[in-house]
């Protein structure tokens, strides 16, 4: 960054572009000032954003699926990585201590990769149908990729490179030795791999309502709504990382997008999910909302069935269950039974009332899929 002594940078913050270059690079004092208030500007949405997502994760119920405990373990590694970020350059005035803050943001970034890998997997797993395996053997394997694995990178890199840990004028991987691969090269693989993944649920969303002859513009919302719930938690925008230093338009849109990447994670993947609009509704208000005629006419080619495709449906109960109940609950009030027990119509209640028990937390018993729906 700046060309000063390290012993003498003892209270320089860096700006985020930093993590994703190959080598040293330089900008003006200006760029730079704006480019750290930015940073921190940036870590601050995202980690409020990281808190409110861990929050939603365990308020609302029924999340159980694979994707939801997916989000959660990527949420609490940006936290704690943008949270070691902030801190990482009070570790002066030693050696000892840069080093240290070094490995720790080399892993903690690793482990936000990886659990962006995590997630590619399972909308692999999920659009091929080999949910087979017990939940307890998926998430064990979900927590050594998402957290063992970066502590083997990061461990070899250690006692290969362990040198030059730290050994520039900010406390992270350095370009002598091509150290800096240690980071770089697992980033581009899973960007890769996730960028092929994303590819596929665009066909595989396009494919779907082709055969369902949806409108032409309910696709392109659809395509839309699947870029938009997929970005963020795949790191799609570390893209940017990627464009020389020199280009300080990619350089601003890297810092203000992935600085804040926790923000878009709730605003992109969470609050566009309409299971989880839904059972926010029903944790605030106590009730569903009558849905539209419009709605349940189309409930076909309706957005449950694009949010399947982008996993998003793992935040939330099955929607047509969803829009079942709320029919049932405008429709057959709980009154109608005590009134009218001889009636015919009185002898489908009770069943029906069963269902709406079912659907908001209630008495029967559910088998957990592994995707956030569950059956009777």
């Amino acid at each position: 960054m700046r060309t000063s002594d390290w012993t003498n940078n003892h209270s320089n913050v860096a700006n985020y572009m930093f993590l994703m270059q190959s080598s040293n690079y330089t900008v003006s004092a200006s760029d730079e000032h704006y480019l750290v208030r930015i940073t921190l500007t940036g870590c601050g949405l995202s980690l409020v954003g990281c808190i409110i997502c861990l929050f939603l994760i365990c308020f609302l119920p029924r999340q159980k699926g694979d994707g939801p405990f997916i989000v959660a373990n990527l949420c609490s590694a940006l936290l704690t990585a943008q949270l070691a970020f902030i801190g990482a350059e009070n570790a002066y005035p030693t050696r000892t201590w840069c080093k240290g803050a070094t490995a720790v943001l080399h892993y903690l970034y690793l482990t936000i990769h990886f659990w962006s890998l995590c997630f590619s997997l399972h909308l692999m797993m999920k659009l091929l149908g080999i949910l087979q395996t017990e939940k307890s053997k998926r998430r064990l394997m979900l927590m050594c990729i998402g957290w063992f694995l970066p502590t083997i990178i990061v461990g070899m890199t250690a006692v290969l490179r362990g040198d030059t840990y730290g050994k520039d004028q900010l406390c992270w991987l350095t370009a002598e030795k091509n150290t800096r691969l240690a980071f770089l090269g697992p980033v581009y693989f899973i960007m890769t791999v996730n960028f092929i993944v994303t590819i596929i649920m665009f066909i595989a969303r396009l494919a779907h309502d082709s055969r369902k002859h949806v409108p032409l513009f309910k696709r392109l919302r659809h395509q839309l709504m699947t870029f938009i719930t997929l970005v963020p938690v795949l790191s799609l925008t570390w893209v940017f990382g990627l464009s020389p230093a020199s280009n300080m338009v990619s350089q601003y849109l890297f810092v203000i997008i992935n600085s804040s990447q926790g923000l878009w994670i709730l605003l992109g993947h969470m609050m566009f999910s309409t299971p989880i609009k839904a059972l926010l509704l029903t944790k605030v208000m106590g009730e569903q909302p009558k849905p539209k005629k419009k709605e349940a006419e189309d409930s076909e080619s309706s957005d449950e069935v694009s949010e399947d495709l982008t996993a998003t449906s793992d935040l939330g109960p099955n929607l047509e269950n969803e829009k079942k109940t709320a029919v049932l609950q405008y429709n057959c009030p709980a009154e109608n039974v005590v009134r009218k027990p001889s009636t015919r119509r009185s002898h489908q209640v009770p069943a029906f009332h069963a269902e709406l028990s079912d659907s908001s937390g209630g008495r029967n018993k559910e088998q957990d899929l592994g995707d956030g729906t569950t059956t009777a």
